[in-house]
C-alpha cells in the first residue's frame, strides 16, 4: 500500500517550471500599474524531439504537469517579460553517433557525480577500410597495434564507443551503465588514434538514459525557452494575471534568489511551493497546498480566488 501510494503522490503532484528569462526589466523606476505577475500552468509536457530525442517512451507517455511565474513590465512597444520556474534536464536520448568526429557530439547536459547513465548502441561504423575494421560499438579485438598509438583512450579497441564527462573518458561498448565521476556535459565518440579520425566513416545509434529524473532552476536561469520553443506558451491552459507595485516586484526577486534546484524535492520543494512562497511573500492569500494538487489546479484555485487572495 505504501508503494502505491508513493506512486501516487508522484503522478499526482509531479510538476516542472520553465526558467525562461524573455527579456530583462527596464532600470528606471517603473510606475506600479505597469507591473503584473502572471501565474501559468499546464498539464502536460511533452519535450521537443530533433535528430537526438528524449526517451524513454514511458517518460514521453507520462502526464507531468509543470507551472511557471512570468513578471511582466508594460513597455511604449509593448510587454517584456522575466519568466522563473523548474525544469527538467534531459534524461535520455537517442540518435546518431559518427565514426569521424574526433570532439564527440554532446548527448546531455550538466552531469553531475554520482548520476548513472545507461547506454545502448546498435549498428556499425568504420575507422579503416577493409570490411574488418568496420566493428560494432564493442570495437575491432587486437587492434590497436603497438605502432598505431596513441589512441583517444588507451587499454580500448579502434572502434569501441567511449564517453567523455569533463576530463574523464570512460569506455561503453555496446551497451553498459555507467557511474559518472564528473561533472559536465556528456559526449560520445568512437575509439581511434589521435589526429586520425578524416578517413573514419559511418555512424551509430546510441540510446542514453539517465537513471534518475533531474531537475534545474530557478536560480540556475540560463536559457531563453520561449524563444528558442515558442509552442510552449500554447501549452499552457490556465493562467492569472495580478498588479503589483515594484515594492512587490523586488520581493519576488528576493524569493527567486532564495530558491534553488538543490532543494527541489517532489511532493513538497517543488513548483507549486515556490509559486506559493511567491504569492505570500507579496501579500496575497493563496488557496491552500496540499500534495495532491496539480499545478493546473492551483493556478485555477488562485484565478478564482479573485479579489479574496489581497
Amino acid at each position: 500500500m505504501q508503494g502505491f501510494l508513493s506512486v501516487r503522490h508522484a503522478i499526482v503532484a509531479l510538476c516542472f517550471c520553465l526558467p525562461v528569462p524573455l527579456a530583462r526589466s527596464q532600470s528606471t523606476p517603473t510606475p506600479a500599474s505597469d507591473l503584473q505577475l502572471e501565474l501559468m500552468a499546464s498539464p502536460e509536457f511533452f519535450p521537443e524531439e530533433g535528430a537526438w530525442h528524449y526517451g524513454p517512451e514511458s517518460v514521453k507517455r507520462a502526464e507531468i504537469g509543470h507551472a511557471f511565474l512570468c513578471i511582466q513590465v508594460k513597455v511604449n512597444l509593448g510587454l517584456k517579460e522575466d519568466c522563473f520556474g523548474f525544469y527538467p534536464k534531459k534524461r535520455g536520448r537517442i540518435g546518431p553517433v559518427p565514426a569521424g568526429d574526433p570532439s564527440g557530439i554532446r548527448v546531455l547536459e550538466g552531469i553531475e557525480p554520482g548520476e548513472e547513465i545507461a547506454f545502448e548502441a546498435t549498428g556499425r561504423w568504420c575507422w579503416g577500410r577493409g570490411s574488418t575494421e568496420c566493428p560494432d560499438a564493442d570495437g575491432t579485438p587486437g587492434r590497436p597495434g603497438p605502432g598505431e598509438l596513441p589512441v583517444a583512450l588507451p587499454g580500448q579497441y579502434f572502434g569501441k564507443l567511449i564517453g567523455r564527462i569533463g576530463n574523464d573518458l570512460f569506455p561503453i561498448g555496446s551497451k553498459a551503465v555507467i557511474t559518472a565521476k564528473s561533472k559536465g556535459d556528456l559526449y560520445l565518440l568512437m575509439n581511434h588514434i589521435v589526429g586520425h579520425y578524416g578517413n573514419n566513416t559511418g555512424a551509430i545509434t546510441v540510446k542514453v538514459t539517465r537513471a534518475a529524473l533531474t531537475i534545474a532552476g530557478p536560480s540556475g536561469v540560463v536559457k531563453h525557452e520561449f524563444e528558442a520553443n515558442p509552442t510552449r506558451l500554447s501549452r499552457v491552459t490556465e493562467s492569472v494575471t495580478l498588479s503589483i507595485t515594484p515594492e512587490q516586484r523586488r520581493q519576488i526577486y528576493q524569493i527567486i534568489n532564495q530558491w534553488n534546484d538543490k532543494y527541489y524535492r517532489l511532493l513538497d520543494s517543488n513548483c507549486i511551493d515556490f509559486m506559493h512562497d511567491v504569492l505570500v511573500q507579496i501579500g496575497f492569500h493563496p488557496p491552500n497546498r496540499s500534495n495532491y494538487v496539480r499545478p493546473v489546479s492551483y493556478v485555477k484555485a488562485v484565478r478564482e480566488l479573485g479579489d479574496r487572495i489581497r
